[in-house]
């Protein structure tokens, strides 16, 4: 058993010099572990002066983008209220409240002018509207270029004009007979003008004269509303028609009227040449193309004699 031992733990020179190394590679790692703490100061550290400064940040952030967003509604609201604005030419001593609210003046601006008007006060000239205590200097500026208050002369002339347009014109009750009156005498009418006067005296020409009123609703923009105008103005006279004797006439000549059509014209002349000189307008009836209708209207301007 010795000998097992001894030969066991028996080493040579170069392993005795191994285990030396390995012992050595031990006894420094256990150094380096338990001497270390306490040759070192556990200092702790305070990071609460650190935290204070990231919370203002955060906190001035907030606040920063906070105010930006104020600014930006703030512009948009401007813009908005100016865009509603609209600057025009006025008399404060005759304007409204609404046309003041169009000049960008608040409500409370409003109700101190009008309280001002209200006990006898009265702008007479554009400073006059700067002392209104609710005015202020920037506002009167933007203002001050539109501001128009007639002088007394002027006012007095404006005043004279609105009396005369208030005083009910009286007009002389005229009847214009449109068969024989001429252009001058149809401008009489009220609502026609040189333009209508003409159509009527070349559509008059063109039939023969009128036998009715309504007649003038078949010129060119004469509407049922400018014939109610005038309807009490004005007479027919069927007497003083130019008729057409349909024994004689020539061809262009009927076609020429408003009423007959070229198929009317050549039925017409057939029925003179089969039947010779006709006796009586009632022979057109039988023509087909003459219905009742027709037959009423072109009775009036045409004869057999």
């Amino acid at each position: 058993m010795l000998r097992f031992l001894k030969e066991y733990f028996s080493f040579n020179k170069r392993e005795r010099q191994g285990i030396f190394v390995l012992l050595s590679l031990i006894l420094t790692l256990l150094l380096i572990n338990i001497l270390p703490p306490r040759f070192t100061n556990n200092t702790e550290f305070d990071y609460s002066e650190f935290e204070k400064e990231i919370s203002f940040y955060e906190k001035s952030k907030t606040e920063y983008f906070d105010s930006l967003n104020n600014i930006r509604q703030k512009k948009i609201i401007s813009e908005s209220i100016n865009q509603q604005i609209k600057l025009f030419e006025f008399d404060p001593n005759h304007l409204s409240a609404k046309e003041w609210k169009k000049l960008g003046l608040s409500e409370k601006q409003i109700k101190v002018i009008k309280n001002y008007k209200e006990k006898g006060g009265k702008f007479y000239k554009k400073e006059d509207l700067k002392k209104i205590y609710s005015i202020s200097e920037r506002k009167y500026k933007s203002l001050e270029p539109f501001i128009t208050i007639p002088t007394k002369k002027k006012q007095h002339k404006e005043k004279q004009q609105k009396e005369i347009v208030k005083k009910p014109q009286v007009k002389k009750k005229i009847i214009i007979e449109l068969n024989t009156t001429d252009s001058a005498g149809l401008t009489k009418l009220y609502g026609i003008g040189p333009a209508f006067s003409s159509r009527i005296i070349k559509y008059r020409n063109l039939l023969g004269g009128f036998y009715s009123k309504d007649q003038l609703l078949e010129i060119y923009g004469f509407d049922s509303t400018r014939l109610k105008m005038i309807i009490k103005n004005i007479s027919v006279k069927p007497e003083k028609i130019k008729k057409i004797n349909i024994n004689n006439a020539g061809f262009k000549e009927l076609l020429r009227h408003p009423y007959i059509s070229y198929e009317l014209t050549s039925q017409i002349f057939k029925l003179r040449k089969k039947q010779g000189q006709l006796k009586n307008i009632k022979q057109l009836k039988k023509i087909g193309l003459v219905n009742d209708s027709l037959f009423q209207k072109i009775v009036p301007y045409l004869s057999v004699k």
